[in-house]
């Protein structure tokens, strides 16, 4: 027989059961706490790390505001979890005091702290979103500067929605940086934030007409230095601000008639150019309509006060278009008359600023352009009735000099003729001499006298025609006692032709019968 031996005796030890309370409580520190207080320590890890990372990614990360009903759920998926493990643990809870007061040690700070947050990014929101109706987008941006990390994992959607909202404002912000230069421009950003939907200042769309009437009225203030550029874009902006704005429409009434009530401008010629792209406008609007009006009662003014300055200025040809215009344009104006009287008088001063620059002369005895090409001066005198009729000499200057200064013009203003004299050749015989002295036969030579015979063409200054060609023939005496000649190197006697001696009176003669008949 074989001895029998007692089986050994196992002692199984069961797990201390714990406060299902406690680890509820130490679990809602999202450090899984709780599972802690159970032995799991398993479990406390993952619960740590996967509220840390979910934490981590909900505070780093923007547009991720959704994650933070993932966090509520893990958190109150580990409190439901942590509660019933515990209340599967059999017996009375040990040591519940101090197990509950160590969970709440840790778990209060942590709840405590993200109420604070949460009640401080909805605080941050309330006061971005009042700033932000207000219109004081610079405060939006300060508190949206506050954002960060905590805020996300206070109230992730909230801080995303402030950070829309001041994204927005930024804009606001850039429009009024940009009206300091370009209103144009900044109201185009303020419609760029009408559209976005997180805009929420009802001031923007009256701003937005603000700036396009203010810019309206600097283009219509500069139109009236002659920029026609800023003065088309000013009526355009005015069109605007009255299809799009309604309620704006006495706004732009004021702002075009402060720039009508301008008209006429000091400078005639700045209203003559307002009237001009008046004229070339095609497509109508209100605004143009009424500007017509008022433009077509100053434009007869402007046109005449142009027209004479710049008469004044010796601009002839830009003035008598400018008469020109106003006799087309308003043919029933009361200066009318007056236009059609600058016309002629413009077309002179063209006239005669044409017939003074084809007379020029850079040398002596030189015949002018006007000689080959001439043209009329229709305020000159005409060339009838007695004499004398004063004249511009030009070929034979020497002529010109001996000629009375009552026949002589100072000028082409007052000149009636325009003699164009060419060079001089032999005339009419005066007489035959006979002279000694060189090789000649019988030491007798015969030398025949002629009068000067010069070319002319003379002009009628009025018209510029020819009224007399031919010549005119130089007087003077004759066979002189001594004639002078010069030899070379032998003495064969004087020339068979020679002029007459003519004196100031022979020339004054032969030019009677043109210019004082």
């Amino acid at each position: 027989m074989y001895p029998v031996f007692d089986p050994p005796t196992v002692e199984l030890r069961l797990p201390r059961p714990r406060d299902p309370l406690a680890v509820a409580v130490g679990n809602a520190s999202l450090l899984g706490v709780g599972y802690l207080l159970l032995g799991r320590r398993v479990p406390a890890a993952l619960a740590a790390v996967g509220s840390i990372t979910l934490v981590v990614v909900l505070g780093t990360t923007e547009r991720v505001g959704w994650l933070q009903y993932v966090l509520f759920a893990w958190w109150v998926a580990g409190i439901a979890h942590g509660f019933l493990v515990a209340r599967r643990r059999a017996g009375r809870p040990e040591h519940v005091r101090r197990h509950r007061i160590v969970a709440a040690a840790v778990a209060v700070p942590v709840v405590a702290t993200f109420v604070i947050v949460r009640v401080d990014v909805n605080g941050m929101a309330d006061d971005a979103d009042a700033a932000h109706r207000a219109g004081e987008c610079d405060s939006v941006l300060a508190t949206a500067a506050g954002v960060g990390f905590w805020q996300r994992v206070g109230d992730g959607p909230v801080a995303d929605a402030l950070i829309d909202g001041a994204a927005a404002c930024r804009l606001v912000v850039r429009a009024r940086d940009e009206a300091r230069g370009d209103r144009e421009a900044a109201a185009a950003t303020i419609a760029r934030y009408e559209d976005l939907p997180d805009a929420r200042w009802d001031g923007a769309h009256q701003y937005r007409a603000d700036l396009l009437l203010d810019q309206a009225a600097e283009d219509l203030g500069d139109g009236l230095v002659r920029q026609l550029t800023a003065l088309d874009n000013g009526f355009g902006l005015l069109a605007t601000v009255r299809d799009e704005f309604p309620d704006r429409r006495d706004d732009v009434t004021r702002v075009l008639d402060d720039f009508l009530g301008q008209l006429p401008d000091n400078d005639a010629c700045d209203t003559t150019e307002i009237v001009d792209w008046m004229h070339q406008q095609r497509e109508r609007t209100a605004e143009l309509d009424r500007a017509a009006e008022i433009i077509g009662q100053v434009a007869p003014t402007a046109l005449v006060g142009c027209a004479d300055y710049l008469m004044a200025h010796d601009n002839h040809t830009g003035a008598r278009a400018r008469y020109e215009q106003l006799a087309k344009q308003y043919p029933k104006s009361q200066l009318a008359p007056r236009a059609k009287a600058g016309v002629t008088r413009a077309t002179h001063a063209i006239q005669l600023d044409t017939l003074r620059e084809r007379l020029r002369t850079t040398y002596t005895d030189e015949q002018p352009a006007y000689c080959r090409n001439p043209s009329p001066y229709g305020a000159a005198k005409p060339y009838r009735g007695p004499g004398p009729h004063r004249a511009l000499v030009y070929g034979q200057d020497f002529q010109r000099d001996s000629l009375p200064r009552g026949w002589r013009a100072k000028d082409a203003a007052n000149a009636t003729l325009i003699i164009c004299a060419g060079e001089g050749d032999y005339g009419d015989s005066v007489q035959t001499c006979p002279y000694t002295g060189g090789l000649a036969p019988n030491g007798v030579t015969y030398v025949t006298f002629h009068k000067r015979r010069i070319p002319v063409r003379v002009y009628e200054v009025r018209t510029g025609r020819v009224v007399r060609g031919g010549s005119v023939q130089i007087g003077g005496t004759s066979c002189p006692a001594v004639i002078h000649y010069t030899t070379y190197g032998v003495d064969i006697g004087p020339p068979s032709t020679d002029y007459v001696e003519s004196s100031t009176s022979d020339i004054r003669d032969a030019y009677r019968p043109v210019i004082d008949p």
